[in-house]
């Protein structure tokens, strides 16, 4: 968990501020395997008026149970089942860190009172992981419903259920100098927008971030010709 110092941005303006909370898991596995938890959870909230990065958050989490191919979700993230039985936090445990850190982030000033937003490159993977980690933390049950998250604005697009990877689809099919994503990967975004590329065990409050990167470096985009509409229309 880490607390950075409150943006300029913010300390000027009295007006609550926006915050966009990007999130990734890393996993034992993929659905359906019913046995499929997080074992890994990071999440990077960033200032929606200026895309400055405001905090992070990373957990370490001891599954319940382990889904039988596990070996191959490790390949991915490089998370061993010795370490995370070692060194991780309870299902519990590590909802409730998570929980903190998002109360004492948004209960603060600027923040108090704002509209915020939670969001993930493939927001429908991860919030069906954070669906079944919450009712594995509270109740033993691997429920598989999948709570809504509200959509919001990227570079002029809609990110439905929070989902940045749709945005972006949708963003690149508009630009004729990019081949159109058939899924949209992140690292594929990353390389458009000549950003930082992925590491090849992946982490997951560094590809949160990472996604929070290619949100700002859409919308940024997307200000700076609206900017340049108002100043050819005289407005």
């Amino acid at each position: 968990m880490n607390r950075r110092p409150l943006p300029d941005s913010a300390k000027r303006m009295n007006k609550p501020g926006s915050l966009l909370i990007v999130v990734d898991t890393e996993t034992t596995g993929l659905p359906p395997d019913p046995d499929v938890r997080p074992i890994q959870m990071g999440a990077v909230a960033f200032d929606m008026r200026n895309g400055e990065e405001v905090s992070c958050f990373r957990v370490l989490l001891l599954p319940d149970v382990w889904a039988k191919n596990y070996k191959r979700a490790q390949r991915i993230h490089g998370i061993s089942r010795i370490k995370a039985e070692r060194h991780g936090a309870g299902m519990r445990a590590g909802w409730e860190k998570f929980g903190t850190w998002v109360r004492n982030l948004t209960d603060n000033r600027p923040w108090r009172g704002g509209s915020h937003f939670m969001g993930a490159w493939n927001s429908g993977f991860d919030r069906w992981i954070m669906a079944r980690w919450r009712h594995a933390a509270y109740s033993g049950n691997a429920a598989t419903e999948l709570a809504p998250w509200e959509a919001f604005s990227v570079g002029g697009y809609v990110a439905k259920n929070g989902c940045l990877q749709t945005a972006y689809r949708e963003w690149a099919t508009e630009m004729p100098d990019i081949r159109t994503p058939k899924y949209g990967k992140l690292a594929d975004a990353l390389s458009n927008f000549n950003l930082p590329n992925q590491s090849t065990k992946h982490d997951a409050m560094e590809d949160a971030r990472l996604a929070g990167l290619v949100w700002w470096a859409m919308e940024s985009r997307f200000r700076a010709e609206m900017k340049e509409k108002r100043v050819v229309m005289g407005m």
